[in-house]
């Protein structure tokens, strides 16, 4: 093998490792209705599904970040943000 082919295997092995543990998308917020919806969980590999209260609806687009850890930050539709408690940020 040469040089070259040495050094991609090796920063394919160590960068897969850590593109596999980020868990910035393992919670997803879904639901039309602007006072309750589903919050879909991924956190351990498995899907949880949980029925929330939230303040804005998101049918049409939204985003959700999560914590290093799975952890849900932030929601999005589009129009207002909301905090890991799905309460309407300022």
């Amino acid at each position: 093998m040469s040089n070259k082919a040495i050094i991609f295997t090796l920063f394919f092995l160590t960068g897969y490792g850590f593109s596999s543990a980020q868990k910035h998308d393992f919670n997803w917020v879904l639901g039309t209705s602007p006072f309750a919806g589903d919050l879909l969980n991924f956190q351990d590999y498995n899907l949880n599904i949980s029925l929330i209260s939230k303040t804005v609806p998101f049918n049409i687009t939204n985003s959700t970040i999560s914590s290093i850890s799975g952890e849900l930050v932030l929601s999005f539709n589009g129009w207002g943000i909301q905090d890991r408690g799905f309460s309407l940020m300022e």
